[in-house]
């Protein structure tokens, strides 16, 4: 017991580590974006705080590998002793029936990177600067993602489509795993099992993985005029709340050639195309939010999941400026006024990277081993046990014990002749293995004659914050193998942003902005305060909000050389606060 304890604490201290140093990279490490190269297949980026140190962006999605090298991978079909329909006139007799049943795809995913691979990138890094002193010290530390499941589905026109299965967080650290399992009617089975076959199987992994940068000062500068912005995207087909990001990305091209927004560039600058990369991404921080499907009204779900499986379905592994996975939201445009937004210094910027893993090649090699591929029966199933495991997405486990207290996961069982079965697991700090898989929550079949029925249960989630608060979810309903826990809250960055020239100019001193929000049941607020004088860049101010709401309250104290004061404060969700744009004086 003594040695099972060491073990345990040790575990845990490593993982406490472990998410202490991801959060120091991410403060350290920044990453100067305009100084990126492609070598040996890898992009590479030096760091600001020491321009001689390089990170990679890591170069494949693969399906997970066991210790021998097996893959962790099953298909596996399952036949009970039910007839698929027992609605036959008695006229029609056959001695041969179709059985029901079903089949179970489980599998591991991962992204990495081959040593060898980053030892050739480094090379070729001295080689091409002619510095021996170079050296790429490991991967980027993604701030923020998550892994899209995308399959072809025939229609019933007979035109194959991708469809998207799943979509859920993913890990933020190179190496770590992620677990799948799906449900699948005979009908899909044998769809993919067909495809299986062959040597791109129809079904591929995508990680949308985000990480943030600097990007260099430019001499340029960008104007929204909101009433012109509100006519252009009320323009033709009028507004449209939920998009992809191709949506997104027409409608503020629309923007920019209606003059609605508008680069002004002061002098020749070289570095156009990088400059206006960066205006479209701010354009698209200020005028769209992020955010999960599932907060998308269920009637326009299913169109926006198709859209963004044709956007991801055969796409190569690159790096964007804008994800592709993701469904976006309009904000609360304003309807008059302009605001000017300078570029005149280093900022900071999210890219994404997006790699793809096809489960190709499987069946050719592992096709007559059971182990991989089999038919199983259902018929002798009293002693049957199910075992549902807990995954803790990345984003969430560094929080465990900093942010997060406690996580209880709850399972309910109800079984066919009315028995109950309650699971529960509580995750903290002193739960070893944060960052893997947990449990498992089991049940038996207590007189559950229905297969496929017998795999469905559900669970809810509570969720108790340092320094108070506290959140129960809904009960949900699954049939999955494995419980991905994901964060019930999201960070909300709000960016602060002003010309210190005009504050100057007006007689500004100084500015304090506080911004704040409800969090599970307390009050949350941040603050900052700037000196026009000294302070040529704002960090901005990061808000933990619950999953799904955006909007905060803001208050803006402007103080002059006067003394005079003047305030400002309301609700917003644009994540953005402009200190240039300064109320006139009141009477």
């Amino acid at each position: 017991m003594a040695e099972n304890n060491t073990m345990c604490k040790h575990l845990i201290k490593t993982i406490l580590s472990l998410g202490i140093c991801c959060l120091a990279v991410t403060a350290q490490a920044q990453l100067m974006l305009e100084q990126g190269q492609r070598l040996a297949g890898l992009q590479v980026y030096p760091t600001l705080s020491n321009p001689q140190e390089y990170r990679y962006i890591p170069a494949n999605a693969q399906l997970a590998t066991r210790a021998d090298g097996e893959p962790i991978f099953s298909f596996v079909f399952y036949v009970s002793d039910a007839p698929v329909s027992e609605n036959e006139s008695a006229t029609q007799v056959s001695s041969i029936t179709q059985a029901d049943g079903g089949a179970i795809l489980h599998f591991q995913v991962e992204y990495n990177t081959d040593a060898e691979q980053v030892e050739q990138a480094q090379q070729e890094l001295q080689q091409r600067m002619d510095d021996d002193e170079l050296s790429i010290v490991g991967p980027v530390v993604f701030a923020d993602g998550k892994y899209s499941v995308i399959s072809s589905v025939l229609n019933a026109e007979g035109v194959r489509t991708a469809e998207l299965l799943a979509q859920r967080p993913a890990p933020l650290l190179q190496g770590n795993r992620v677990a799948l399992s799906f449900d699948l009617t005979p009908e899909l089975a044998n769809i993919l099992l067909a495809t299986f076959k062959t040597a791109t199987p129809d079904i591929s992994i995508t990680f949308d993985m985000g990480f943030s940068g600097l990007t260099q000062a430019y001499n340029a500068e960008m104007l929204i005029d909101w009433t012109k912005t509100q006519e252009s995207m009320q323009a033709g087909a009028g507004v449209k709340i939920y998009v992809v990001s191709l949506e997104a990305e027409a409608a503020i091209e629309k923007a920019f050639q209606d003059g609605a927004i508008q680069l002004q560039v002061n002098g020749d600058d070289t570095a156009m195309e990088s400059l206006l990369e960066l205006a479209y991404s701010k354009a698209m921080d200020i005028l769209y939010a992020p955010i999960e499907v599932a907060e998308v009204p269920d009637d326009q779900q299913a169109d926006l999941m198709g859209a963004i499986a044709g956007l991801i379905g055969g796409g190569a592994d690159s790096v964007l400026p804008i994800g592709v996975s993701g469904a976006f939201r309009l904000k609360s445009l304003r309807s008059e006024g302009a605001t000017r937004l300078s570029f005149n210094k280093r900022a900071t910027t999210q890219q994404h990277a997006m790699l793809t893993a096809n489960i190709g090649g499987l069946y050719n090699q592992y096709g007559d081993d059971p182990n991989f591929f089999r038919v199983e029966s259902t018929r002798d199933r009293d002693f049957d046990q199910r075992q549902v495991y807990v995954l803790v997405d990345g984003a969430l486990a560094p929080d465990i014990g900093h942010f997060v207290n406690a996580i209880e996961v709850t399972l309910n069982k109800q079984h066919d002749g009315g028995e109950q079965t309650l699971r529960e697991l509580v995750i903290n700090a002193a739960s070893p293995d944060t960052g893997q898989t947990l449990g498992p929550l089991s049940y038996n079949n207590i007189g559950d004659n229905d297969s496929l029925a017998w795999l469905g249960y559900q669970f809810k989630t509570a969720w108790s914050f340092v320094g108070g608060g506290r959140f129960e979810s809904e009960w949900r309903t699954s049939s999955a193998a494995t419980i991905n826990l994901s964060a019930a809250y999201h960070r909300l960055p709000v960016q602060i942003e002003s010309n210190m020239q005009v504050l100057s100019d007006l007689g500004v001193r100084s500015v304090v902005v506080q911004v704040s929000a409800d969090f599970f049941g307390r009050r949350i607020s941040e603050r900052r305060s700037v000196s026009v004088l000294t302070d040529t860049q704002v960090e901005p101010i990061s808000l933990v909000l619950p999953a799904g709401e955006y909007h905060y309250d803001y208050d803006i104290t402007w103080v002059f050389t006067n003394r005079e004061r003047r305030q400002q404060n309301g609700t917003d969700d644009l994540g953005f606060i402009f200190l240039d744009e300064v109320p006139a004086a009141t009477d």
